[in-house]
């Protein structure tokens, strides 16, 4: 899933394991919701992600300043 949402770069730990924080489980419930519940396509629901984020007051403005906010911020199993 990482490789088609840039948004998600989760950190791993010494034994490999992803550790995610809050705001890439909260990307990751919200891409669920467009792919399963809305009948988004992948790429379809790539943009209509990229634009929530970057409409969201205060969102950084560009899917690489989510992924260093998203790296950058604690990190949850």
């Amino acid at each position: 899933m990482e490789t088609e949402f840039p948004p998600l770069a989760p950190n791993k730990s010494g034994g490999g394991q992803r550790l995610y924080t809050r705001r890439e489980i909260d990307i990751i419930l919200r891409i669920k919701q467009l792919l399963y519940s809305e009948g988004f396509t992948i790429a379809g629901a790539k943009k209509k992600l990229e634009t929530e984020l970057n409409a969201t007051p205060g969102a950084p403005s560009s899917m690489a300043e989510v992924r260093r906010a998203t790296r950058d911020s604690g990190a949850v199993k």
